[in-house]
């Protein structure tokens, strides 16, 4: 009796085991061990984004003041009237006929989850993989699951997925373990399944040069927690029509010699900290000069507006600064019209007294002369530039209607400067259009601290100051007097590219500045200035200053962005 008891429990025993393995073995179907995503989608996107908790990041992001300033602002009402949105409601029209639910941002916070990652594959159509790790609850109560039923099963890999089509647009999606997988094109998440589940077969992301290269530049940096990390094969996305078409800047052909492109923000207690890195194609020769850089740091006062800190011993660079930031006011160059005038039926008729009027005369020639920076381009020249540092502020006025602003740009040269040369140059440049017989253009001295300046006389506003190596041009002795004096505390840092910018000191009379650009005694005059881009600046009041360090080796271009936020 007592072995068939003993027999009995070690049948137990045995089933307890296997029922043990059974559920190992289960579970192990079930889940999924955690890795990169770029492993799982398949190659051939042009750009891959991720983040380390996209739940957090959108949700912060719909509740954010940002978002409400901006919803509620002329910008973004002007937006939604543009050729892009237009668009782009189309397709949106057409995939939430496709997946069955109009996927805004409160389903999308359904779906979202910690590791998430997206890749698109064609702009124009919108053909994309999205990855995201969900807690068991929201697997089971999101907007798929909910519209799931709307949907054909089909299998790949032994994972069974749905899909919904409506006219050229498809809808697919599928649970494999803790991650939901959706994409729009049936094939692409076929093959994130077969990748999901171990068959590496085909080419995934994170085995394209493209992002090998962007991920080995950003070396160590690349590998912790980021809000938001975009990816780019900078060759493919430039060659889209939609890039030519929609990229702002139109300097398209900038990126030419770049192969790869990388960029990821996260985020700290008191500032977002964005780090890019663009891979050039090939190696380009880079300037280095280091040490008039670091001279020229300790000279930038810590309320300046705008500071721009170049590396480069471009001179052509130098003369254009030069020209906007103190002879712009100069006479204009003509504008060659390549369009007929538009037509008025408003004006006077004709008569036959009219066929008498020569109109194929050539306009007389201005009697005003022109600027000539060619014999101070010259000395610049000769001096051997190595860098060059622009400082801007706004100057506080009583007046509510005018905004006046002062500048300084100092050019640091491997040679002394001669200051009488300098003036002479400076002289010659504008004495055919600014004055007669050179009034107004004397030079005098005068006292700024420890500081001996020099300044044209009349009402043109230009001040210099010659410090060996070091030549400083402003408008005024204010900027320039806080610029020599300045002592800093601040370590220097080495870069191609220093710039830094306070946003909320300069606010305001950037507002100003906007509303004066759009005074006009015309009835619906569209007051693009003042309210689109001027509700932008204001929604974007939480960043206190942004500030921007580049370095250069000739083959990687670092980019270290700063985006300090008010408190």
């Amino acid at each position: 009796m007592k072995q068939v008891r003993f027999w009995k429990f070690g049948q137990f025993g045995m089933l307890i085991c296997l029922g043990i393995v059974v559920g190992v073995w289960a579970a192990a179907q079930v889940s999924i061990a955690p890795q990169p995503l770029s492993n799982w989608m398949p190659g051939g996107a042009l750009l891959y984004l991720e983040s380390s908790d996209f739940a957090t990041q959108l949700r912060d992001w719909n509740r954010s003041e940002v978002k409400t300033k901006w919803l509620a602002g002329r910008n973004h009402e002007q937006f939604l009237t543009t050729r892009l949105v237009l668009k782009l409601k189309e397709v949106y029209a057409e995939f939430s006929s496709a997946a069955g639910f109009e996927p805004d941002l409160d389903e999308l916070e359904t779906v979202a989850g910690t590791d998430t990652a997206l890749a698109l594959y064609d702009i124009g159509r919108l053909d994309l993989v999205y990855i995201s790790r969900l807690p068991s609850a929201q697997l089971g109560q999101n907007v798929l699951t909910r519209v799931r039923a709307g949907y054909q099963a089909r299998n790949a890999a032994g994972e069974s997925y749905f899909v919904r089509q409506s006219g050229n647009r498809t809808t697919a999606f599928a649970v494999a373990g803790d991650y939901v997988v959706v994409s729009t094109r049936e094939d692409l998440l076929a093959a994130a399944l077969e990748r999901i589940r171990g068959n590496t077969a085909g080419r995934s992301i994170s085995q394209e040069t493209w992002y090998e290269d962007a991920f080995r530049a950003m070396a160590a940096e690349a590998t912790g927690p980021v809000a938001v990390r975009l990816v780019m094969d900078l060759p493919n996305v430039i060659r889209t029509p939609y890039f030519r078409s929609y990229w702002i800047q139109r300097n398209a052909a900038d990126f030419r010699n770049y192969s790869a492109f990388l960029s990821q923000v996260k985020r700290n207690a008191g500032a977002l900290e964005e780090t890019r890195v663009l891979i050039r194609s090939e190696q380009a020769p880079i300037p280095a000069h280091e040490s008039a850089t670091v001279e020229l740091q300790r000279h930038i006062p810590d309320g300046a507006g705008l500071f721009r800190l170049w590396d480069t011993s471009s001179v052509d660079f130098a003369m254009d600064i030069i020209r906007q930031k103190f002879f712009a006011a100069g006479p204009g160059k003509s504008i060659a019209r390549q369009n007929a005038p538009g037509l008025s039926f408003d004006g006077p008729a004709g008569s036959e007294a009219d066929l008498q009027t020569r109109i194929d005369e050539a306009p007389k020639p201005s009697l005003a002369g022109a600027l000539t920076l060619e014999p101070f381009k010259a000395l610049v020249e000769s001096a051997g530039l190595e860098a060059i540092l622009h400082l801007e502020s706004s100057l506080p006025q009583d007046d509510t209607t005018f905004v006046r602003s002062d500048a300084a740009v100092a050019l640091r040269a491997s040679s002394s400067w001669n200051a009488a040369d300098v003036r002479s140059a400076l002289t010659a440049a504008v004495a055919s259009y600014q004055s007669v017989s050179a009034i107004g253009l004397e030079w005098r001295n005068i006292a700024s601290g420890n500081y001996t300046l020099s300044q044209w006389d009349g009402l043109l506003p230009l001040t210099i100051y010659v410090d060996g190596q070091t030549l400083w041009i402003a408008r005024t002795p204010a900027l320039l007097s806080s610029a020599l004096n300045h002592s800093t505390t601040t370590v220097p840092q080495p870069g191609t590219y220093l710039a830094r910018y306070i946003h909320r000191s300069e606010l305001s009379p950037y507002l100003k500045i906007m509303r004066m650009l759009d005074l006009s005694d015309q009835p619906n005059y569209s007051s693009f200035f003042s309210e689109n881009i001027g509700s932008l600046a204001s929604a974007l009041d939480v960043i206190q200053s942004v500030s921007v360090k580049t370095n250069d080796s000739g083959l990687v271009q670092r980019q270290a962005i700063r985006y300090e936020l008010a408190r």
